[in-house]
């Protein structure tokens, strides 16, 4: 958020109505529970949730702590910070909308849910992540600064990935076969990559 002056300024507007779009998205997915699944102890969601809270404040602070890192043009480049991140958040609740009662934030399967494989589950297996690291790195971008990009997008990053790890040994050991078939012909996040 660049500001010269005490008044806010239209792209602080769009940060802070993103943030606000996507804590009220996450708090209300959040409430969703499934009691008869089979869950991960403890759940597991400080391993992304975490991460993701520290990279949402990397990104939207680095440019206090680190000014030479300000990216140029950063009217444009907030701009488009904001769209990545709106792409996220739009990638995410897609992920939410193909899962429905199969989204949950703990990590929690049942032997008789089924593989989704449809929706943005067709193109990589963990989509909804790939939504929260783009939501974190425009966040990021939005605030014109190269330190925050990079450490933001690192941190929720290796949050996701940690995450992805414990999610697919519990998908493979509850539905075993029909998700190491799915896996297979799928990247965890970017096709190609990874």
């Amino acid at each position: 958020m660049q500001s010269g002056s005490a008044l806010p300024t239209v792209t602080d507007v769009g940060v802070v109505v993103t943030l606000v779009a996507w804590l009220a998205t996450e708090w209300r997915r959040s409430r969703h529970r499934r009691p008869e699944a089979a869950r991960v102890p403890g759940g597991q969601r400080g391993l992304l949730g975490g991460p993701v809270a520290l990279a949402t404040l990397v990104a939207l602070g680095t440019r206090h702590v680190v000014p030479a890192a300000d990216l140029p043009g950063a009217a444009i480049v907030t701009w488009l910070g904001l769209a990545l991140a709106w792409a996220g958040l739009a990638l995410r609740w897609w992920s939410f909308a193909a899962l429905g009662d199969y989204f949950t934030f703990d990590l929690a399967a049942t032997p008789d849910q089924p593989v989704i494989a449809q929706g943005p589950y067709r193109l990589v297996r963990h989509p909804s992540y790939l939504g929260i690291i783009a939501v974190v790195a425009g966040l990021a971008l939005a605030d014109a600064n190269a330190a925050g990009v990079a450490g933001a997008a690192v941190i929720a990053g290796a949050g996701a990935v940690l995450r992805i790890r414990v999610e697919e040994r519990l998908l493979l050991d509850v539905l075993g076969a029909r998700y190491a078939q799915y896996a297979r012909g799928r990247a965890r996040l970017v096709p190609g990559i990874w």
